[in-house]
């Protein structure tokens, strides 16, 4: 079952007719045999195939009755105020002979959507009579309906296996997912539920109830259903609370139903050391609520939503970089997005600049330095000089590669060079040990008689001269 929910979520069907075709199926009651319906089964049902196939889907009819019951209006009473059927109907050109089989062809030749109204047993529907004997002829493989059951007790999950549950343990086929009671229900309720289900999923159904907002995972669908038929049905008769309690998803919650053919999803992402930015379109348009989840073998877990433009970002500080990271997109009707990658690593720290240690003011010295990134990426390196001035992110440079700089101090005195490394994707690394480099005190004969002196002895002793002007002004 579990594997059955799996594949309909990360692998859905590729056959475009399985996402435009439908069942109702229902039984007109009429007890009295006056042509008019004793309840809402087919109604309920007409008021659902009539809105689907208004926005393009194609719905079946599988109604049945008894052959001595002539059909031509709906209930005058409780329900309805004796509309006439639609003319496509009446006998004889609607034969009102839906049965076992039709249910079985069409889910095998696949429906998204199977809806039924009627009465119900733990094993199945009265009419059209379809029980869990039945689940044997099903072999629909991956075309699998989710199933509305609103009836009595296909849901009846103690003591044994119910309908529902039967229906959604069936290998090679059955059902996804069924919504079912798991006790006695009742008319009116069940039938504005019923509206409720399609009014969560295309809220146009009814305009004048809910928000333009519309929900595609079951247990959403299910609780607006409820509020719906509160809203609208009211409580004439005290079932209300008793609907709430005994209508469940079979299945998964949270399982988004497909209402069209999925289409590729288009993830991209970038990262750094503390922060993940992943943007989702389809067909090149940002998608809105689009569900983001990262998470790690070691418990990292993260989720959120696409804003306008498709994006989120997450802050991936406590995420590990030696274990990598899964990222699973989903959208409604797109198909599941997974991916695993290796967050980016720093760069190693740089080696100790190599250079010159003492030297002249205002002389160019050149100073190298090498450092490796585990992700093979290119490097970028910034020498802080010990002066307050940098050289600035120079390169690229391959990993492994040694950079080279040059740098002139303009003052005396002892500076200490450092060095780091920035890989392409922006992450740094630490600052390099420090290299100290001294400028010796610069001499400056700024005396004029000094001058003299000086220039005096350079031409008449020009070795002493020379070696004076070594001591006072060192070359490096």
């Amino acid at each position: 079952m579990v594997q059955k929910i799996l594949t309909y979520e990360q692998s859905p069907p590729t056959v475009s007719s399985f996402y435009n075709n439908f069942v109702v199926a229902a039984y007109f009651q009429d007890d009295n045999n006056d042509h008019y319906e004793d309840r809402r089964f087919v109604r309920t049902s007409e008021e659902v195939r009539d809105y689907l196939n208004s926005i393009g889907y194609n719905g079946q009819r599988i109604y049945c009755t008894s052959p001595s019951i002539n059909p031509t209006n709906y209930n005058n009473g409780y329900y309805g105020q004796g509309e006439p059927l639609p003319a496509e109907l009446l006998r004889p050109t609607f034969a009102w002979d839906g049965d076992a089989n039709d249910i079985i062809t069409a889910i095998n030749q696949g429906i998204f959507i199977l809806n039924h109204r009627d009465h119900g047993m733990e094993s199945g529907w009265g009419d059209p009579y379809f029980t869990t004997s039945h689940f044997t002829s099903l072999t629909n493989g991956d075309l699998l309906p989710v199933v509305f059951s609103l009836n009595c007790l296909t849901g009846k999950f103690t003591p044994g296996e119910c309908f529902a549950e039967e229906f959604i343990r069936k290998s090679n086929g059955g059902a996804v997912a069924v919504v079912a009671a798991s006790a006695t229900s009742y008319s009116g309720y069940n039938d504005y539920l019923c509206r409720g289900l399609y009014d969560a999923i295309w809220p146009d159904f009814d305009t004048g109830v809910g928000t333009d907002e519309s929900l595609y995972h079951l247990g959403a669908i299910l609780n607006y259903g409820k509020a719906y038929m509160a809203d609208t049905w009211g409580d004439p008769w005290g079932y209300e609370r008793l609907t709430f309690e005994l209508f469940h998803v079979f299945g998964d919650p949270a399982l988004d139903i497909y209402t069209s053919l999925p289409e590729t999803l288009e993830v991209n992402y970038t990262y750094s050391s503390n922060l993940l930015q992943v943007t989702v379109q389809g067909n090149g348009v940002p998608i809105h609520g689009a569900r983001v989840c990262i998470s790690q073998e070691s418990g990292y877990y993260e989720a959120a939503l696409t804003d306008t433009g498709g994006q989120i970002e997450f802050d991936i500080t406590e995420a590990s970089t030696i274990e990598p990271m899964s990222l699973v997109v989903t959208a409604h009707n797109y198909l599941y997005y997974s991916e695993s990658f290796m967050l980016n690593q720093k760069p190693q720290k740089p080696n100790r600049p190599d250079g010159s240690t003492e030297g002249k003011p205002n002389v160019e010295y050149m100073y190298k330095t090498s450092t490796t990134d585990v992700d093979g990426d290119q490097l970028y390196f910034n020498f802080s000089w010990g002066d307050g001035s940098y050289s600035g992110w120079i390169g690229p440079f391959d990993s492994g590669v040694e950079a080279v700089a040059r740098h002139a101090w303009t003052e005396k005195g002892t500076y200490n060079i450092t060095v780091k490394a920035k890989d392409s994707k922006g992450d740094e690394s630490e600052w390099s040990d420090p290299l100290p480099v001294t400028m010796p005190m610069k001499f400056i004969y700024s005396h004029p008689i000094l001058q003299w002196i000086y220039q005096r002895m350079l031409n008449r002793y020009p070795f002493v001269g020379f070696v004076l002007g070594r001591l006072l002004e060192p070359v490096p």
